[in-house]
């Protein structure tokens, strides 16, 4: 929950071939990395998703632990953390960092509260892809991982691994497309322990179950980190 201060400054191809937990090798497509104490009004280019419009709230505060939706095809709920699991706006000491950035107390974003908190997003239709804005990613063991219904495993450390191993763990707030994975209608976003797992869904064209065999394997770059200066809240 420590909060990265800097800029997006450049990028650099990879291919990205490891997920944990699927049944096949699966790439992992980090668009960028952002880390930026200001919101950003829209996306770097190369980004096939916008995020999930969540509105803005008080500042840093929690703005509500009850179901919503459905937003744009997407339902979500919440349950346990403690914090509590909800949707937030801004930083709130010692609880959850803003992805949006140090400055920005006001737009909301989704948060798996610390210690078993649990945010589920139940989609209209079947998805293969996730796309989000991934607040101060956490590698460790048990550390913000999303489940999808397809059977598929994501964690802060495969985030970091497709990085190339450039991100500050607890730090870097991160792009992020994920492609190629089995069809899912659910996918939850969870944490085992304090701080929490902040993030804002992205919103892509609904696509179909794609053939077994006919999914395409990308990879795609990663971009350096620009010096930060970090602080704990």
């Amino acid at each position: 929950m420590k909060l990265g201060l800097g800029r997006l400054i450049g990028g650099v191809a990879v291919v990205l071939t490891s997920m944990a937990g699927t049944a096949s090798a699966t790439p992992i497509t980090v668009t960028a990395v952002y880390a930026s104490d200001t919101e950003s009004a829209t996306l770097p280019t190369g980004f096939g998703f916008t995020l999930l419009p969540l509105g803005t709230g008080s500042a840093n505060q929690l703005q509500t632990s009850s179901s919503l939706g459905p937003i744009d095809g997407i339902s979500i709920s919440f349950s346990g953390g403690t914090a509590v699991s909800g949707e937030y706006a801004g930083n709130i000491s010692g609880i959850d960092a803003s992805p949006f950035g140090a400055s920005n107390g006001t737009s909301n974003y989704l948060s798996a509260g610390g210690t078993n908190g649990v945010v589920t997003l139940t989609y209209a239709t079947p998805q293969t892809e996730l796309d989000l804005l991934w607040g101060t990613v956490d590698f460790e063991s048990g550390r913000n991982v999303i489940l999808t219904a397809g059977g598929s495993t994501i964690s802060g450390a495969d985030i970091d691994a497709a990085a190339g191993g450039l991100l500050d763990d607890g730090s870097d707030n991160v792009y992020v497309e994920i492609t190629g994975l089995p069809a899912f209608t659910s996918a939850t976003f969870g944490d085992s322990a304090s701080p929490a797992f902040e993030f804002v869904p992205g919103l892509d064209p609904p696509t179909a179950a794609p053939e077994p065999g006919t999914l395409l394997l990308l990879g795609s770059g990663v971009v350096a980190l620009s010096r930060k200066v970090r602080r704990r809240i």
